[in-house]
Parts: structure tokens; C-alpha cells; sequence
């Protein structure tokens, strides 16, 4: 058991972290950060409109920062999208935010002016879905 001390000392970190609740169906987490019911999973998988080829079209605009030395970086992109289409809690996966790189920036930076997806669905109707987007970054010369 923890003593009172570490339980205070626990308690902050509890409250920032993100509170989840699994659903029966393992499929679906609520999002306390959210306030809504984000699926990891679901039978439709939301979509970038125009399909995977319009969506490797447009993540070929990244800007390839000067300052970044290494000439190649993998950002691993993660967001939800809700059932209105918007890309809501962008971030790069396993990492905090204070830790960005300047490549790692630059994929959030294109995240933010991306336009709205196709929202995803699970029984015939819109739900929220965590979507993961991992990117290889090379400079061509």
C-alpha cells in the first residue's frame, strides 16, 4: 500500500495524465481530455479526401526544415479524427511535446492545415477514431 505522502505525491500525476474507460467491446476509449468516445478500431476507417494517393500527395509538401541536420527522420503522426471530419489532439506518438524536433513540428504544422477527412464508422454511423500516420522523411537533393 502507499503511504499518504506518496499518495499526494501520485495524485497530480494521476489528474494530468489522460483518463481512459474501456468499453466492453475493447474497440472504443472515452477520452477524458476529449469529453467523447474515441475508437481505436472500427469497420470503416476514416479517409483523407481523394484517398491514399491524394494523401501521399499532400504529405509530400512537408517543408524539410534547414536547421534539421539529419538528411532523413520518421514522425510518427497520431490524431482523431472526429465525426464532423476535423483532426482533433495531434501529436506525435511517444514523445511530449517539449521533445518536438523541428521536422517533428513541421508534421503537426502540415496536420494543422490539412482539411477535413471522411469520418470513420462503426455500425453504420460517425464515430471518433484515433488514426496513426507514420512518415519517412528523406531530403532529395
Amino acid at each position: 500500500m502507499f503511504t499518504r505522502k506518496q499518495l499526494l505525491l501520485l495524485l497530480p500525476l494521476f489528474c494530468m495524465t489522460n483518463i481512459c474507460l474501456k468499453a466492453q467491446n475493447n474497440k472504443v476509449l472515452f477520452d477524458s481530455r476529449l469529453k467523447m468516445f474515441v475508437y481505436n478500431y472500427v469497420e470503416k476507417p476514416p479517409a483523407f479526401p481523394g484517398g491514399e494517393e491524394a494523401l501521399a500527395k499532400y504529405l509530400s509538401k512537408i517543408r524539410y526544415p534547414k536547421e534539421q541536420v539529419d538528411l532523413q527522420g520518421k514522425i510518427n503522426l497520431s490524431f482523431v479524427v472526429d465525426t464532423a471530419g476535423n483532426l482533433l489532439d495531434k501529436c506525435i506518438l511517444g514523445k511530449e511535446q517539449s521533445a518536438y524536433t523541428l521536422l517533428d513540428k513541421e508534421g503537426i504544422a502540415l496536420l494543422d492545415k490539412m482539411p477535413k477527412w471522411v469520418p470513420g464508422k462503426q455500425d453504420g454511423r460517425k464515430v471518433a477514431v484515433r488514426f496513426y500516420l507514420p512518415m519517412n522523411v528523406c531530403l532529395q537533393e
